[in-house]
């Protein structure tokens, strides 16, 4: 995954004028990593990427935290007039918090929040589509054509050309 995400930073702009990233970690809770405004380099991330704490905590994902997370909290140092795109990557060990991970039980407004505050919503799905922690996710993409899927971590480079042109675009 480190390696994809060198790659896939590569491709991208970085800078004030540029494009900006936040990295946040989420599982059974939110776990922020860094924020829009604290790399401004395309050199300053690639490191930063070298210490990404990937750790598997939980594999319950608590949808409705997700979704109240990304309409209200990601886009601090959020530019007005720049698009912004979220990248969801959902693992095959994702499962859904059967407290309150049922995004069909967040109504449209949430979703509609989502979309509204980020733009673009895209979901990388890796590993077997018949996960249904994937396919409620998925519902928080902008289209359809804002899915991706890949057999596995391996295969993720064969979206990167894709991946770059949803973000971009």
């Amino acid at each position: 995954m480190v390696a994809f995400l060198k790659e896939l930073v590569a491709r991208l702009p970085i800078g004030q004028t540029d494009s900006l990233l936040e990295l946040t970690l989420i599982d059974g809770g939110i776990h922020s990593v860094w924020s829009l405004t604290d790399h401004m380099s395309n050199d300053s991330l690639q490191r930063a990427i070298n210490g990404i704490p990937f750790q598997h905590r939980k594999d319950n994902l608590d949808i409705s935290n997700m979704v109240n997370y990304l309409s209200n909290n990601a886009f601090v140092g959020d530019r007005p007039n720049v698009p912004n795109a979220v990248v969801i990557f959902v693992d095959n060990r994702a499962r859904l918090n059967t407290l309150s991970g049922h995004v069909s039980g967040l109504g449209s407004g949430a979703l509609h929040n989502v979309q509204r505050a980020s733009g673009d919503v895209i979901i990388v799905n890796i590993g077997p589509r018949d996960n249904s922690a994937v396919a409620q996710i998925s519902t928080l993409a902008t289209d359809a054509h804002h899915v991706l899927s890949v057999a596995g971590y391996d295969a993720l480079s064969g979206i990167k050309d894709t991946l770059v042109n949803l973000i971009c675009n």
